[in-house]
Formats: C-alpha cells, sequence, structure tokens
C-alpha cells in the first residue's frame, strides 16, 4: 500500500504560503501541494501538515525571489497569490523550485506548464487590477474620508492600495471589496487590509453631492444616441462592473 503523500497547510495569508515554500524547500519530504487551510478539499491520499508562518522565513524567501531571479518573477507570483485558485500555492511552489534550478529566463518559458499555470493566472489578476485603476470611484464622506467600495472578481485591495497610496498620498481614503468583506484602510501614511462589511449610516460631503450631480449630467449628455454601442461598452467594461459606478446609477 502506497504512503499518502504530505500537504502543507496554511493560514491563507501571502507570508503563510512563502513559509510552506522554505520549509518545502528545506525539507527531505517534500509537500506534494500547499493549500490554504481554510479552502482544503481532504483527500484520502493525503497527510496534511499545518506550517505556522514565520515572517523571517517568509521574508527569506521573499528575497530570494527578488534576488535570484528578478522583481518581475516576483511580482508574478504576487499577482497570481491573490487569484484565489485553489491550486495557486502548489503552483508557485513548483514553478519557484523550478526556477531555482534554471534561473529567471523561465518565466518567459509561457508554454512550459509550470510557468503558464501561474502565469496565466497572474495575467488575469493583472488585466482586473489595471482596469479598476481607471474604474473604481470614490465619494467624499462627511468629515472628509474617501470612499469606494467594488466587486472584483479576484482579491485587488492589496494591489490596489500600491496605486493609490501613491496617487491619493494627502487624502483619508478606504477602498471596500463587497464581495470579501475586506477592505484597505489609508491614513495618509501607511495602508493596512482588514475584514469589513461596510458602513452603517453615512452623509455624503456637500461638495460630492453636487459633483455626483454634474458627473451624471456629463455622462448623460456627452452620449451620442445613434452611437450607443452596449456590446462595445460591455468589452472595455464589463456588466458585472457596473452596479458600483456612480454614472449608471
Amino acid at each position: 500500500m502506497a504512503c499518502n503523500k504530505v500537504v502543507y497547510l496554511y493560514d491563507g495569508s501571502f507570508e503563510g504560503m512563502l513559509t510552506c515554500v522554505y520549509e518545502g524547500y528545506y525539507s527531505d519530504d517534500k509537500p506534494e501541494g500547499i493549500y490554504n487551510t481554510y479552502v482544503y478539499k481532504a483527500d484520502l491520499f493525503h497527510t496534511p501538515k499545518f506550517i505556522i508562518t514565520d515572517l523571517e522565513k517568509s521574508h527569506k524567501v521573499g528575497l530570494a525571489i527578488v534576488e535570484k531571479l528578478s522583481e518581475t518573477f516576483f511580482h508574478k507570483i504576487v499577482n497570481a497569490f491573490f487569484s484565489e485558485d485553489y491550486d495557486v500555492a502548489t503552483h508557485i511552489y513548483k514553478l519557484l523550485r523550478y526556477g531555482f534550478r534554471n534561473g529567471p529566463e523561465v518565466i518567459m518559458h509561457v508554454s512550459h506548464p509550470l510557468v503558464s499555470a501561474v502565469v496565466d493566472l497572474s495575467n488575469a489578476v493583472g488585466r482586473e487590477t489595471h482596469l479598476f485603476v481607471g474604474l473604481v470611484r470614490f465619494v467624499k464622506l462627511k468629515g472628509g474620508i474617501y470612499y469606494c467600495k467594488f466587486g472584483p472578481t479576484y482579491n485587488q485591495v492589496s494591489l490596489l492600495a500600491e496605486h493609490f497610496s501613491h496617487r491619493l498620498s494627502d487624502q483619508v481614503w478606504v477602498i471596500h471589496d463587497v464581495n470579501r468583506n475586506l477592505a484597505v484602510f489609508y491614513d495618509k501614511k501607511e495602508w493596512y487590509v482588514n475584514e469589513f462589511h461596510g458602513l452603517n449610516s453615512f452623509e455624503f460631503d456637500d461638495e460630492e453631492i453636487l459633483y455626483q450631480s454634474l458627473w451624471k449630467t456629463f455622462h448623460k449628455h456627452i452620449a451620442i444616441e445613434e452611437r450607443i454601442n452596449p456590446t462595445l461598452q460591455r468589452s472595455f467594461m464589463p456588466k458585472k462592473y457596473w452596479k458600483h459606478l456612480i454614472e449608471m446609477n
């Protein structure tokens, strides 16, 4: 009777996943896979082993990726991780082992199954992140806080935080992922991600009410009725994102 294969389970964090990569790299008994413990599906042929997140070990892995592979390699892994694909941590682990053995240029070998498994997920997340950089709509609330809610396919809040912490560095803002009850909070100095179920009550700033009215009026009158093409519009801005746009409500 064959022995069960060991799989590593982690706490769902990026640091937890990198800790598993570290442990797997130095273990004599290499893991068959790495999975988020909160979504892991028990398998009779697996022996699960929970790996406690170790920030020092995860930091070492992150540095090794950047220094021995490349920043591009690292960013591909980050984007892919936030796809939340069930097997993504396993794909990343296998790609890193392949990359450390064969060098940074492997990330360009997109036809290789170990590479495409990660790069395809990374590209999908990257496309949506790029879309939301121009698509999210902030509203100004009483008290001067800028609030944005959206419903992405992938886990975007950390990726968008990197952009808007530079773009809106002089404002206090919140970007709220209503699909995951998750938000990134920025206080003009740093940002952090936390569970968030929305605002029980709020009031728009007086200027915000005026600007929303002007924006809706502009959006209505700039359109040329004879040239309205919903199919083309959806190709640039999928309909599933419309409900959080000011101009579409």
